[in-house]
């Protein structure tokens, strides 16, 4: 059987069990129903049931020991950063002291024999690059140099 009360309203295959105490147990039927039969004789009106907002367990948790404060690990860190690095080649070669920086290490290897530009052929595989830009800072916070790799 299933309780109709305002406090416990149960419809199909739900298992009732509402205000039910410890000592209560559910037995499911065969029949598509489910149906609560109490094992104790406790009024189940006498039974303190703790608030939906309200946490009680005995965990002590920042909350419970009024610590509001935010969390260290989650503050961001935000800094104006005084030499930006370009983020792409064609905003880096509208910039003269980015460019200088690309001539530079181009020259560089040619200078040590690092690799030769050779005509293109369509049977070669041709491998791409990547240039890595870094502004080098002194240790006063000055610009050094740009370094482009």
């Amino acid at each position: 059987n299933q309780s109709t009360s305002p406090d416990n309203v149960c419809t199909g295959r739900t298992t009732c069990i509402g205000n039910a105490s410890i000592g209560d147990s559910v037995h499911s039927s065969g029949e598509g129903t489910d149906s609560l039969s109490s094992s104790n004789s406790v009024d189940q009106q006498s039974v303190p049931m703790a608030p939906s907002g309200v946490v009680n367990h005995p965990m002590m948790t920042r909350s419970k020991s009024g610590i509001i404060k935010p969390n260290s690990r989650y503050v961001l860190l935000t800094q104006k950063v005084a030499f930006p690095r370009p983020r792409t080649v064609t905003e880096a070669l509208q910039h003269h002291g980015w460019n200088n920086a690309m001539t530079d290490e181009i020259n560089t290897c040619g200078e040590t024999r690092t690799w030769s530009l050779v005509p293109y052929t369509p049977d070669m595989n041709v491998l791409g690059s990547k240039w890595i830009f870094t502004p080098k800072i002194q240790a006063n916070g000055s610009l050094e140099r740009l370094k482009a790799r």
